[in-house]
């Protein structure tokens, strides 16, 4: 099984950030109790701050933003539009989580504040601009160790990994649809002969 290596993840659906938003959507659905759906938004001309949400029996809704970024200030500039969007389109968003590729850096001797620090900065102003408005809002952080967490419990046969992390795509011989002479070529080839 390969590595799970996000600056390293399989270009699907157009490239490498296209394929991290897809594969924080099938995680996100994966993690919500039986029986609750999930919708998945694609962001060609705007996602409305959220790559896919929830709605729950109670009436709230998560939403889910992957940024495929490598670091926090990046990250921070980016989800605060993001969340922007989603605060004035998703009236109903209690629950706003956000995945990265990358984990926080924590707090040192060093002059200047940790990732972790200025990720906690930006999540309580803007939950606390959220109360102030009326609104009740959680900021959630998934960075790439929960990510890889998640696919560990929930990718038992390694498919999802497989298909997010090996570079070659599934052939028709993979799936059992081809004759000797393809499959042969098919596995010379996978195997880096020619």
């Amino acid at each position: 099984m390969n590595d799970i290596d996000f600056r390293k993840i399989a270009p699907r659906s157009g490239g490498q950030q296209e394929a991290f938003e897809e594969l924080c959507c099938q995680i996100a659905s994966r993690t919500l109790p039986e029986g609750t759906p999930s919708t998945r938004l694609w962001g060609a001309g705007g996602d409305g701050g959220v790559e896919c949400f929830a709605d729950l029996p109670d009436g709230t809704r998560i939403g889910w933003q992957a940024k495929y970024v490598f670091d926090i200030d990046a990250l921070i500039t980016q989800a605060t539009r993001s969340l922007t969007t989603a605060l004035r389109i998703h009236g109903t968003l209690t629950r706003y989580i956000v995945c990265f590729p990358f984990d926080l850096t924590g707090p040192t001797t060093r002059r200047g504040r940790s990732g972790q620090e200025k990720f906690d900065t930006w999540r309580r102003e803007h939950e606390g601009r959220a109360s102030a408005a009326g609104r009740q809002l959680t900021i959630e952080p998934w960075p790439a160790s929960t990510l890889r967490s998640w696919l560990l419990d929930l990718d038992i046969a390694g498919g999802i990994r497989a298909y997010f992390f090996n570079q070659t795509s599934i052939t028709g011989c993979q799936r059992g649809t081809c004759s000797n002479h393809h499959a042969e070529k098919s596995f010379l080839h996978s195997s880096g002969f020619r």
